[in-house]
């Protein structure tokens, strides 16, 4: 199979046509003739992903994260963007990515984040107008009623962070039904969310006063790290690309700093 193919088969699974107008999705590096040894699936592209994939015999690695999303008017060895792409070129390696494709799929980011939580009766929070993607974020109700420091705790173990911060809104209900969830900076859609009727929302990289906004509506918050988040879509992801190609797969994870937050923080306001 050639990179054109694989091409073909991811846009499948997370069409190109829904990643938003600022993303920088699809073939980033590379020829759509070269053929597909083995691919590497990560959440962002650095170094050490390119030192692993190559160990393990891919030539492809397909990312979450763009690693070339910024216009750039150089590529130098100083520059971590340009180290990685000079790595690339050296080693030979071809970059895709699929970001808000793949947030928007319907096993994509979102949905992959609902089920380990136990959502169910799900559905987008922002659906879209094309039949072959889901939406963006979503929402669904848990199977019972519980408590919202209960919940801060499920997501935590289900979602295996090594941190959480849970913000209760003032007046919001005793027990949690109806969550909504955006992978990654998902804060913008809130509002969505309110009109749903979802008592909780969780995302990440929530600002400050976008986070008042949310409490003082009446909705409590989860916030988790981004990154954290994301990661937990990749194991499908890359079972759907070898189920879809046939190709050899793997999960290549670099390593993460250590959480200066430590413990989940349930519970608490500013």
């Amino acid at each position: 199979m050639d990179v054109k193919t694989l091409l073909e088969r991811l846009d499948d699974i997370a069409p190109l046509r829904g990643a938003e107008d600022w993303d920088n999705c699809g073939l980033l590096l590379g020829s759509p003739a070269t053929e597909v040894e083995g691919i590497a699936v990560a959440l962002d592209v650095t170094e050490e992903v390119l030192s692993e994939a190559g160990r393990r015999g891919c030539n492809v690695v397909v990312s979450h994260h763009p690693p070339i999303f910024a216009p750039r008017k150089r590529i130098t060895p100083e520059d971590p963007t340009g180290r990685v792409v000079i790595r690339a070129v050296q080693w030979d390696m071809t970059l895709i990515a699929l970001h808000t494709n793949w947030d928007r799929a319907f096993d994509g980011t979102n949905v992959v984040l609902a089920r380990r939580l136990g959502l169910e009766r799900t559905a987008p929070l922002l659906p879209s107008d094309d039949g072959g993607l889901f939406g963006d974020g979503i929402v669904g109700t848990l199977p019972r009623p519980v408590s919202f420091d209960q919940l801060c705790s499920r997501v935590r173990r289900s979602w295996e962070l090594p941190w959480l911060l849970g913000f209760p809104a003032a007046g919001a209900p005793g027990e949690v039904t109806k969550v909504a969830l955006v992978g990654g900076s998902g804060a913008d859609f809130w509002p969505a969310a309110a009109e749903q009727g979802a008592s909780v929302f969780i995302s990440a990289d929530i600002a400050y006063h976008k986070r008042q906004d949310m409490l003082f509506s009446g909705i409590c918050v989860c916030q988790v790290d981004h990154g954290d988040m994301e990661a937990l879509s990749l194991d499908a992801l890359c079972a759907t690309i070898r189920d879809r190609t046939g190709a050899k797969a793997a999960v290549v994870h670099a390593s993460r700093p250590v959480s200066l937050y430590g413990d989940v923080v349930e519970g608490s306001t500013e």
